[in-house]
C-alpha cells in the first residue's frame, strides 16, 4: 500500500486518475486522494487539482445520467474536507482538529438544512406506499406504520447527514495514513489514541444527548444523533489506548467491533462506549494511570 500511495503522490495526474476511479468504487477515498495533494503541493495547486477533478466528475454524472445534484454535492463536500484536512495535517494539527471541525460542519449543516429545506414528504409516501403491504403482512399494524413513517420523516436530514458524517470521517482516518506513508513523523494510530472532543464541544454534545432525552424537540433529535455518535467515537478512541499496552488488546479490541457490528449486542457495546466517551470529557482517562503514579 506504501508503495502505491508514493506512487500515486508523484504526479497530480495520477491522483486525479484515482479520484475519478475511486468516484466509481468508493466515493470516500477521494478524500485520501485530494489530501495527498494538498499535504505535498501548495493551496493553489491544490485548487487546480480539486477544480480539475470536479470538472470531470461533472462530465461523468452528466453523461451517466445519474442524480446530478446529490452526487455532485457529495464530491464537493469530499474534495473540499480532503484539502482542509491535508492542510491540517501539513501544517501538524491533531486529528482531533480535524474531528471536532468535521462535528461542527455537519451539525450547522443539519440546522440549515431543518430551516431552510422542506421535509422530502412526497418521497416517504412514495416509499411506504410500496412498502405498507409488506409491512401489514409481517405482522406491524397500521399505527405503527404510521409511527415509523414518522419517525423517519422527522429525522430524516439527521440520518441522511449522520451518514455522510461517518463517511467522510472514514475518509478523513484514511488521509492521515495514507499521510503517514509519505512521512513517517505522522503517527495515524498515536493521533486516534488521542482523539479528544475538548471540553467545550463535549459539554455541549453532552447537552444535545440530554435534552434529547428530556424534549421531543425534532432539531434536537437530529442533532443528538451525531452527537451520540462522536461521543462513542471518543470511547472507542480511549479504548485502543488504554488496550495497546497490553499484549492481548488486540482481541478485546475484536471483541469490542464484533459487539458494534452485531445487532444483539450494538446496543450495548455503543452505550458503554458513549460512558466512557463521556467520562472522558470530564477526566482525561488516557492519563489516569500516570495522575495516580
Amino acid at each position: 500500500m506504501k508503495a502505491f500511495i508514493n506512487w500515486s503522490s508523484l504526479s497530480s495526474l495520477r491522483l486525479i486518475m484515482m479520484m475519478q476511479l475511486s468516484f466509481l468504487l468508493l466515493p470516500l477515498l477521494q478524500i485520501g486522494f485530494i489530501a495527498i495533494e494538498s499535504f505535498r503541493y501548495d493551496l493553489k495547486k491544490t485548487i487546480n487539482t480539486a477544480g480539475l477533478a470536479f470538472i470531470l466528475t461533472i462530465v461523468f454524472i452528466f453523461i451517466s445520467g445519474s442524480n446530478f445534484s446529490i452526487l455532485l454535492g457529495l464530491v464537493f463536500f469530499n474534495l473540499l474536507i480532503g484539502s482542509v484536512v491535508g492542510k491540517l495535517i501539513k501544517h501538524r494539527f491533531h486529528l482531533a482538529h480535524a474531528f471536532r471541525l468535521l462535528i461542527v460542519v455537519i451539525l450547522i449543516l443539519i440546522t440549515g438544512a431543518l430551516i431552510f429545506l422542506q421535509s422530502p414528504v412526497d418521497m416517504i409516501d412514495s416509499i411506504f406506499m410500496e412498502l405498507n403491504p409488506i409491512l401489514l403482512e409481517s405482522g406491524f399494524t397500521n399505527d405503527e406504520v404510521a409511527i415509523s413513517r414518522e419517525v423517519i420523516l422527522n429525522r430524516f436530514f439527521g440520518a441522511m447527514f449522520w451518514v455522510l458524517f461517518i463517511q467522510t470521517l472514514i475518509g478523513i482516518f484514511i488521509a492521515y495514513h495514507w499521510c503517514g506513508y509519505l512521512d513517517e513523523s505522522i503517527k495515524p494510530s498515536t493521533a486516534f489514541h488521542h482523539l479528544k472532543l475538548g471540553r467545550k464541544l463535549g459539554f455541549f454534545l453532552i447537552f444535545l444527548i440530554l435534552c434529547s432525552q428530556l424534549t421531543s424537540f425534532n432539531l434536537i433529535a437530529n442533532l443528538s444523533m451525531i452527537a451520540w455518535t462522536a461521543i462513542c467515537i471518543c470511547g472507542l478512541s480511549v479504548a485502543h489506548h488504554r488496550l495497546s499496552v497490553y499484549s492481548f488488546g488486540w482481541a478485546l479490541l475484536m471483541f469490542i467491533y464484533i459487539g458494534l457490528i452485531m445487532p444483539i449486542s450494538i446496543n450495548y457495546v455503543a452505550l458503554i462506549l458513549v460512558i466512557i466517551g463521556m467520562i472522558d470529557i470530564f477526566i482525561n482517562l488516557r492519563n489516569l494511570r500516570k495522575k495516580i503514579k
